[in-house]
């Protein structure tokens, strides 16, 4: 039950940019440009002085729009926009492929479109509600998780992970990092590292679940890696008094940045479940 959103303001917004250098000039600096201005129909508005973004039901109805500020980091949608009943782009994406890649901003759906992978959808921010769960269950029957690589963005992974009764799989640049050159998202991506970054996709399947809890057998397997920092972090984050810690908190112990102890787990987690699932492994154990 969705309630429309006037076209014409759509419309008249659209107009509103491709008349405006100054907005359009913001896109590009964030690496959007002309033909995805058309085909997602971005706008400009005046009163809010704001970028926005149409947002539209899973049947492709206009039901709202999301506003950005140029200068600062303001945010405003329009009055009701039903965020937790739909996904930014899902009547596109449902229609390109059975494989949809879930990332949380407007923005980085719109870059992975630009990169040639038109069936990306957002979140609309870092949390999932029981219609967004029934929308991916229902127009999918596989999920790329591609959302932000801070802690906040992997704890919506999981939870799209653990919901989610699909094949997962998650974006992952070479498996030794989430996104390169230390980027929070992949709109901080070229189109090439979003291709790779999505080609490169890994899959955690249900033994991923027993990655910590199973701790002599997960030590035994990291004591083989080259980077011994990686079997440290999961020392820290899993096996201090049987409870996770913070990133920050290891970051600190460890002295490196809170990205570099979330890619280096991320690297970890990949690299166990290719063990666990290697024939060779179990022989060794």
């Amino acid at each position: 039950d969705f309630i429309e959103f006037d076209q014409s303001i759509i419309d008249r917004l659209h107009e509103g940019l491709m008349s405006n250098q100054k907005a359009i000039d913001y896109f590009k600096s964030r690496h959007i440009y002309e033909d995805a201005m058309q085909h997602f129909q971005l706008g400009w508005s005046d009163n809010m002085q704001m970028v926005v973004v149409p947002v539209h039901s899973p049947t492709g109805l206009p039901v709202g729009i999301v506003g950005r500020s140029i200068e600062g980091k303001r945010f405003k949608n329009s009055t009701h926009l039903p965020r937790s009943k739909t996904l930014f782009n899902l009547h596109r994406a449902k229609r390109e492929s059975g494989t949809l890649i879930v990332v949380e901003s407007t923005f980085d759906a719109i870059r992975i479109h630009q990169a040639g992978l038109p069936n990306a959808v957002a979140t609309l921010g870092g949390s999932l509600s029981k219609e967004n769960i029934a929308n991916l269950n229902k127009y999918s029957s596989s999920i790329i998780i591609a959302t932000d690589a801070d802690e906040a963005g992997r704890k919506l992974g999981g939870e799209i992970a653990t919901k989610l009764k699909k094949n997962i799989s998650w974006a992952s640049y070479d498996g030794e990092i989430i996104y390169p050159h230390d980027a929070k998202d992949v709109g901080d991506l070229t189109d090439e590292e979003i291709r790779k970054t999505i080609e490169n996709k890994y899959f955690r399947e249900d033994s991923s679940k027993d990655l910590h809890e199973n701790f002599d057998y997960v030590m035994f397997l990291l004591d083989n890696m080259k980077d011994k920092r990686i079997k440290q972090i999961f020392e820290l984050r899993y096996l201090e008094n049987g409870k996770k810690i913070k990133w920050k908190n290891i970051a600190s112990r460890m002295n490196i940045s809170v990205q570099t102890a979330i890619n280096l787990h991320s690297r970890g987690t990949k690299a166990l479940n290719s063990k666990i699932n290697s024939k060779e492994v179990y022989d060794l154990v």
